[in-house]
């Protein structure tokens, strides 16, 4: 592998985690955002509860009818708090997967550099392009979120991608990384 198709390669490689990055933590995130949607609805719900017991307590004739209405909100609570839960752990369980993916991202930009700023020896810098593209697919093995149909269509539009000029306009999603227009500008 000559310089200059390293130098491609370890770009469309640092382009892929970007978007993947970005795509598995987004998805992660909306886990978060209805985690705490679940958790103030089931404040506001234990909240009505608590006004149903006060209004029993004052309103005897509606006794009935009151206690009905808190057993559905008391049930109603109850499910929104295990759905919260369930997304709460969602969000935990994919943390450690997107910042592994952070940090492969970190090494690719790092190999990317000592290509372009330092002197290096060929075949240890192929090896080391050949690590992370093993770490990148055992890594891909456990993100949850960005199915392997998401990746096939990136790695698809990627092959379309001019490094050497940087032409990103067949990228899905559209995203060009920091990390290439400060490649570009100094190069």
């Amino acid at each position: 592998m000559t310089q200059k198709q390293l130098h491609m390669e370890l770009k469309r490689l640092l382009v892929e985690l970007s978007v993947t990055y970005d795509l598995q933590n987004e998805q992660v995130k909306t886990y978060l955002y209805k985690s705490k949607a679940l958790y103030i609805m089931k404040i506001i719900l234990s909240s009505l509860a608590t006004l149903g017991m006060f209004l029993s307590i004052f309103l005897p004739v509606l006794m009935l009818q009151i206690i009905t209405v808190m057993l559905s909100v008391a049930t109603l609570t109850l499910v929104c708090a295990d759905k919260g839960n369930s997304y709460e752990r969602f969000y935990q369980k994919n943390q450690q997967p997107i910042q592994k993916l952070w940090e492969l991202k970190e090494e690719s930009f790092m190999l990317l550099s000592q290509l372009c700023y330092s002197p290096y020896e060929e075949e240890e810098m192929v090896k080391q392009f050949q690590l992370l593209c093993q770490k990148r697919e055992k890594l891909y093995a456990n993100l949850l979120l960005v199915s392997s149909h998401t990746r096939k269509k990136l790695s698809a539009s990627l092959d379309h991608v001019s490094f050497s000029t940087n032409d990103f306009s067949k990228v899905e999603p559209y995203y060009i990384p920091e990390a290439l227009r400060f490649f570009d500008e100094n190069n």
